[in-house]
């Protein structure tokens, strides 16, 4: 699941998702220049994020009076939104990625969002 956001995106990882397993979904072949491409997909998508259950621990549990209230007021997230996050979170990660790039905004593409999600299947 992505949340595109004002700045940035919140992201589901499944927990189980490794580098070795999305390059295994993509079916590239080592060395190549797809490789290349996925290898820079992969770290559009997880590098340098934040771990958002994380940072509610570290620095924000004193300041809000619970995570759902957190995720509204930290990241603009809808009820419905918060929801499914809530209920995804024993099996997913939940990061942060506030990227702007022109990379992102094609990421974000519908036909990029099924690609993804099918490199992302554990």
């Amino acid at each position: 699941m992505f949340i595109k956001l004002k700045k940035g995106f919140i992201i589901l990882k499944p927990n189980a998702l490794s580098k070795d397993i999305f390059f295994s979904n993509a079916k590239i072949e080592k060395g190549s220049f797809a490789e290349l491409i996925s290898n820079d997909i992969y770290n559009a998508l997880f590098s340098h994020t934040v771990d958002v259950f994380e940072e509610y621990d570290k620095y924000y549990k004193e300041e809000y009076d619970s995570i759902n209230t957190f995720l509204n007021k930290r990241y603009r997230l809808n009820e419905r939104d918060i929801t499914e996050i809530m209920s995804s979170i024993e099996n997913y990660k939940i990061l942060y990625n506030s990227s702007e790039d022109n990379f992102i905004d094609m990421i974000f593409s519908e036909f990029m969002i099924d690609k993804i999600y099918k490199l992302m299947e554990v």
